[in-house]
């Protein structure tokens, strides 16, 4: 069972580990956002607790934990994300250590999506976990942003890269989406190979709007970077997430010889 389009070599890095036997106790999946690193994440928790079927890539065997997953039975994924407030708060870890301390000895796997969502009362709080391993337990700590970590925690993973998917490959999950309305070509090139971020504007046209405004106009850039920057945490795209656009588009402009506006892109 499974089936992930692209990250061929990520799949076959994790698959290696949990042939080998050889899982760690902390996984950070570091890349942009919406290339599927969460996607990854839950395959390869399924594959580590169910095993590894006879094909390639993360699928894993078909069977009654299997099953329990699918129907929501079994509590050996864990998922931390946001929940009522813009961070993932010291209280969510602290209820998770609880959970894991009464563990029996199958693995248990943790998804903390996206990580930099942690404040640092939380990060110390993961660290713990970390330093002092509860049985057969591994977390996968994705991040869009890992910068954004605590140097101490960034120290106890073992990074896994993501790169954005080609161009076939992020057609090919946007072709899996019924009635997917068609973006800006500003907004596919920004985006390019990010099919996640591609079908979330999809879904959201006032901000599709406003960052298709923002690329084709330095002044309106300015604008929604400031705005950004006042409310980063509440932002609906964040202030990285923005620059990025930003420095591309001036890449973008340079290239087509329009100097002037590349600078004023690079400047905001």
């Amino acid at each position: 069972m499974g089936g992930i389009i692209g990250h061929r070599d990520v799949q076959a890095t994790l698959r290696g580990l949990i042939t080998s036997g050889q899982v760690p106790h902390a996984l950070l999946f570091a890349g942009p956002r919406g290339v599927g690193k969460a996607l990854v994440a839950e395959h390869f928790a399924r594959a580590l607790l169910c095993g590894l079927d006879e094909g390639s890539g993360l699928s894993w065997q078909a069977g009654p934990l299997a099953a329990q997953l699918d129907a929501g039975l079994s509590d050996r994924i864990h998922f931390l994300r946001v929940q009522k407030k813009t961070v993932i708060e010291v209280e969510q870890i602290r209820e998770l250590r609880g959970q894991l301390a009464y563990a029996d000895d199958g693995w248990r796997v943790v998804i903390i999506d996206a990580a930099e969502d942690m404040h640092s009362q939380s990060q110390n709080a993961l660290l713990k976990t970390l330093e002092e391993p509860t049985g057969r337990t591994c977390l996968v700590l994705v991040s869009h942003q890992p910068n954004r970590l605590l140097p101490t925690l960034l120290s106890r993973c073992r990074r896994i890269l993501f790169n954005p998917l080609t161009a076939s490959e992020t057609q090919a999950v946007l072709a899996k989406t019924a009635d997917l309305p068609p973006l800006p070509g500003l907004l596919q090139r920004a985006f390019a190979g990010q099919p996640g971020e591609l079908i979330r504007l999809s879904d959201e046209a006032e901000l599709a709007e406003k960052l298709a405004a923002a690329l084709k106009n330095p002044a309106t850039a300015i604008t929604v970077l400031g705005q950004a920057r006042q409310s980063p945490e509440g932002a609906d795209i964040t202030l990285h997430q923005l620059t990025v656009f930003l420095r591309q588009r001036a890449h973008e402009l340079a290239q087509q010889g329009q100097g002037d506006a590349a600078h004023l892109y690079a400047s905001a």
